[in-house]
Parts: C-alpha cells; structure tokens; sequence
C-alpha cells in the first residue's frame, strides 16, 4: 500500500499587522512602536495604517523577549540588534512557564509528527521545508518495508 504523497506545505501569511505582532508576541503595541523608534526592531513596510511587518519583525520581537528573560538590558539588547550576527553570542535562554515560542508543526503522518523552532534550530524557511520533505521520503520507505541498511 503506497501511501498518496502530502499536500504541498502552505506558508503562513508573511504580513503582520501591529495588532497581530502584539497577539503573537505578547507586547503591547506601544512598546513594539517604542523599540522601533529605539532602533532594536526594524521599521515596518508602508506608512500609517497601510504600515505591515514580516516574519523578521516577529524573530526580532520574540528575541528581545528572550534576551529581556536571560537578564539583558535594552541597551545590551541594542547593542547587539546592530551587530552582525556571527558576532551576536545568544545568551542562554532559560524557558519558563508563559514563555512565547513559535513552532513549526509538521504532520508527516497519522500519529507521526516533526515539531521545529526554526530559529533556535537554526534553519531557514526553505531548509525546513526540506528537512520535513526528507523526513516524510524516510518514513513512507520504513513503511513500505523499502528502507536500505
């Protein structure tokens, strides 16, 4: 029995309201304007009310939130927003209960699943869609009895 192959991985809406980022994020939309005026997020795309945010803004949010966790200052978190990022050490991050994460939660199969936070894995957009591609060839071939040794 060959199992059909999955449908096509649909990509979350890449555009943010201020209201969305402050759902996501658990911030007020005052500080979320606030850190863009001090420099810590990047200024949205468009102006006024047609103003929008992309995933970027959303990472560097949940960032600020991580470092602010860890014990960082703001100015410690500025300093390294604009830094290159070979030269940022992330601080360790210490996860607590109410703590923000987003997840990517891939359903290979019926009672088989691959969850993914692509930014502390490290992993782009694509490199995820691939990883969760190979990962859905490896377990149809075990389940077909197809798998090489």
């Amino acid at each position: 029995m060959t199992i059909p192959p999955p449908p096509e991985p649909v990509e979350p809406s890449d555009r943010f309201s201020l209201e969305d980022l402050s759902r996501l994020t658990g911030l007020r939309a005052r500080t979320i304007r606030f850190y863009i005026q001090e420099g810590v997020v990047e200024r949205p795309h468009g102006i006024r009310r047609g103003a929008w945010y992309t995933g970027q803004h959303l990472e560097q949010l949940l960032a600020i939130r991580r470092r602010q966790a860890a014990g960082l200052s703001l100015e410690a978190i500025r300093e390294m927003a604009h830094r290159s990022a070979d030269e940022v050490a992330a601080p360790p991050v210490r996860r607590r209960p109410g703590d923000i994460e987003v997840w990517s939660h891939v359903v290979l199969a019926e009672g088989l699943e691959l969850r993914i936070e692509p930014g502390r894995a490290g992993l782009s957009p694509e490199q995820l869609r691939r990883l969760a591609m190979e990962c859905l060839q490896v377990a149809d071939r075990i389940r077909s009895g197809k798998e090489s040794s």
